[in-house]
């Protein structure tokens, strides 16, 4: 039975009963909150669960996705993506993926896979063996091992627990190197051949952001292009995703994008990424387009899935020779998590999801092994000295139970939004 919007409250708990801030911005009132965007009927349901949250816990801007069997039955956008403004976020804004990029980096070094120009095998330095490591540094012997494969599943050697994130790296690489400007990809990827590594490639699997930084710059390497060009002509046009782009540089914000914001605040945060860590999280979109992104991916819109077959498994395969902290759930080739489900007929369901964030954004992607797809991106999140939750995580459960509970109405909404 299609939920009532007052039973969609109650999925909300207590939420719901938490009082609205009366800092920092009156806009949230209720009187004044801004819905954009297209519901099949039942799906709008879904506003009396979203938007009391976001009241209640000041969250500037939320934007959200919901595919059924490949075809879109909600994309709604709930705030603002300008709050000094007064623009209302709507499901075409386009908001910052953060790390949900690895998801679009992954899908592109699959696919140059299946048409034969990179293995999984591949040594990924063996493309960058024209680079020496900058003066004075030397390349540790065990980068030679270093797998594309291993990238995908973050079991390349990298432990930013150890020794800091290389994301953040770009005055040390400038001065290494002697830059005058912010360092390019492969400008990170030479410093980085002087880098020690933390563990010996294929023995852990600890999450790397340098790791699809590199892969970005085995695609430019590879196709003798730059890895956006690569991405949108490979990956994005044949999904019919065409709106994505690439974030400027810090601090500034491409036009129509998102203003990013900490969570409970009206003050901007500053936009853009570093160029030379694009691969692994600089991309930004609306959730329409990343639902088609990933209604391509599961073949649920577009009748076969984006790999071949061979390939497609390989994404959803554990790592070998390692100590998974669980059984139930891995990380796959560029998922943080992929869970397996029998299905009627004896064959395996899979659900995979990545998740996404950086200063001002959260976001995240999910297929669910019932044949949904999802997308909600968050134009605000919690600070670095906080514990408070962000619009993610208090929004992503009810909406999975959301999406579990309400059968999909007929309809296609992805024709209304070009």
């Amino acid at each position: 039975m299609t939920l009532s919007r007052r039973n969609a409250l109650r999925l909300l708990g207590t939420a719901a009963a938490i009082p609205l801030v009366s800092s920092p911005r009156r806009a949230l009132a209720q009187s004044s909150f801004p819905i954009t965007g297209r519901a099949l009927p039942g799906m709008d349901a879904l506003d009396a669960i979203v938007v009391p949250i976001m009241q209640a816990h000041g969250v500037p801007g939320v934007s959200i996705a919901i595919a059924r069997d490949g075809k879109l039955k909600l994309a709604r956008g709930y705030g603002y993506a300008n709050v000094q403004a007064n623009t209302p976020m709507r499901p075409d804004t386009r908001i910052a993926l953060a790390s949900v990029s690895k998801v679009i980096t992954g899908q592109t070094i699959l696919k140059l896979v299946d048409q034969g120009r990179v293995r999984l095998g591949d040594r990924a330095f063996d493309y960058f063996r024209d680079l020496a490591p900058p003066p004075g540094m030397r390349e540790d012997p065990r980068l030679g091992d270093i797998t594309i494969e291993m990238c995908l599943h973050h079991t390349g050697g990298w432990d930013r627990k150890t020794s800091g994130d290389p994301s953040g790296w770009g005055p040390r690489i400038m001065r290494a190197l002697r830059l005058n400007q912010a360092p390019t990809p492969l400008e990170m990827i030479r410093y980085m051949k002087g880098v020690p590594l933390d563990f010996t490639p294929g023995t852990q699997q600890v999450y790397s952001n340098f790791g699809f930084a590199l892969l970005g710059g085995v695609i430019a390497k590879v196709t003798s292009q730059g890895y956006p060009e690569v991405v949108q002509q490979v990956t994005l046009r044949p999904m019919g995703a065409r709106d994505l782009r690439v974030d400027d540089a810090p601090p500034r914000y491409l036009d129509g994008e998102a203003r990013r914001y900490l969570i409970g605040s009206e003050h901007e945060v500053p936009g853009g990424n570093p160029r030379m860590v694009m691969a692994a999280g600089g991309w930004q979109a609306s959730c329409v387009d990343m639902a088609r992104f990933i209604t391509a991916i599961d073949g649920s819109r577009t009748g076969s899935t984006f790999l071949s077959a061979p390939t497609f498994e390989a994404m959803l395969s554990p790592a070998t020779g390692i100590q998974r902290p669980s059984q139930d759930h891995w990380m796959g080739l560029g998922w943080d998590y992929v869970q397996a489900y029998p299905g009627p007929d004896g064959s395996k369901r899979y659900s995979y999801g990545k998740d996404g964030g950086i200063g001002g954004i959260q976001a995240y992607l999910e297929h669910l092994a019932i044949g949904a797809d999802f997308v909600l991106l968050v134009n605000s999140a919690p600070g670095d000295n906080t514990t408070q939750p962000g619009g993610r995580q208090m929004i992503q459960p009810k909406l999975v139970d959301f999406i579990r509970q309400t059968p999909a109405p007929e309809g296609d909404l992805f024709a209304s939004f070009t």
